[in-house]
């Protein structure tokens, strides 16, 4: 009997054993990763210690010498397109865009003034027509809307020549209000 409970002891000694071998191997493989890591760093920073000791002796020797030949230099204006174009080329472009627009529908859809017109067009007979009428507040209000369709015309041009004679003395203002 002494023998057999000596027995089953080492036995359940042994599959402690075994059964600890996974864990085992888990720290051993996160232990060589972490000295990987490890040693890839120290040899990286012998390798920037070698190359810091090489430019030391190059400088204390004076092997190595830098020298200003010339000064960089970048001009601000812009070189392509200059901005005055550019400004005026917007500018025609979008009140051309604008009128383009305001025209398009009458091209696709289009309206007679008078009834000779229509039947021309058309080249039927035309049997009657009917007359536009305004309200009186809308024939006084023309006169005020012409007034500020020209007013808001001379402003956008008055802008613009603005921008086209000083823009680059605004923008460089506006750049030092940023910065």
């Amino acid at each position: 009997r002494g023998a057999a409970a000596q027995h089953q002891r080492e036995i359940r000694e042994l599959r402690r054993f075994v059964d600890s071998a996974p864990e085992v191997e888990q720290e051993y493989a996160r232990l060589n990763r972490d000295y990987g890591v490890t040693k890839a760093q120290y040899e990286q920073l012998v390798a920037r210690l070698e190359q810091a000791k090489v430019t030391d002796d190059a400088a204390k020797n004076g092997i190595v010498r830098f020298e200003v030949i010339e000064p960089p230099r970048a001009d601000l204006a812009p070189v392509w397109p200059r901005r005055a174009l550019l400004m005026l080329f917007g500018l025609v472009v979008g009140v051309g865009a604008g009128v383009g627009l305001a025209i398009l529908p009458s091209l696709f859809r289009p309206t007679f003034n008078n009834p000779d017109a229509l039947a021309k067009a058309t080249q039927l007979p035309v049997l009657g027509s009917v007359s536009a009428l305004r309200r009186p507040q809308e024939v006084a209000a023309l006169p005020v809307e012409i007034r500020k369709m020209v007013v808001v015309a001379g402003a956008l041009l008055g802008a613009a020549v603005v921008l086209v004679l000083f823009g680059s003395s605004i923008s460089r203002a506006f750049r030092s209000l940023i910065t």
